[in-house]
């Protein structure tokens, strides 16, 4: 199964955006954001593609 990995710095906001596709193995996923130092704070979610 493949999901996306999606990533927000407002949660007021809620612009959520992609940034990265990976597949779903045994009921897990592994996710690096090698961008996540240049955000004061960012949040994740896991959505699946339509």
């Amino acid at each position: 199964m493949t999901v996306v990995v999606e990533a927000c710095t407002n949660l007021a906001e809620g612009i959520w955006v992609p940034v990265g596709t990976n597949t779903l193995t045994g009921g897990s996923v592994q996710f690096s954001d090698p961008a996540f130092t240049n955000y004061p704070s960012r949040y994740y979610r896991v959505s699946m593609p339509q």
